[in-house]
């Protein structure tokens, strides 16, 4: 979907523009069976933290905190592994685990 194509492209005003319509739909699925939200990951690897903000306002931080990838990963150990402080701390605020173990015993203290 379009928002789908926002929110991995990181372009934030066209995500606000598309969360604020009232048939935006955060839970459609892609090919990969991915919601916009998943592209939490790739913001804050990214290091995007107003598009991290966005999608944490328009989606359930909880569920968007513990999503993790095909690695066992979250968006913060996303994040901590490249250093992007604002978006940890973004994440810490919504409520993610920073005890959470990657599929390799890593939680996000240890990148």
């Amino acid at each position: 979907t379009c928002l789908h194509f926002a929110a991995d492209s990181g372009s934030i005003e066209l995500c606000r523009v598309l969360l604020a319509r009232e048939d935006a739909d955060i839970d459609a699925r892609d090919y990969l069976g991915e919601t916009p939200l998943h592209s939490l990951h790739k913001a804050a690897a990214r290091g995007s933290a107003d598009c991290v903000k966005a999608l944490l306002h328009y989606g359930d931080d909880a569920i968007l905190c513990a999503q993790i990838n095909r690695n066992g990963a979250t968006p913060l150990h996303s994040a901590s592994r490249r250093g992007h402080a604002d978006c940890v701390e973004q994440l810490i605020r919504s409520g993610a685990d920073v005890h959470a173990r990657t599929s390799g015993g890593e939680t996000a203290l240890d990148l």
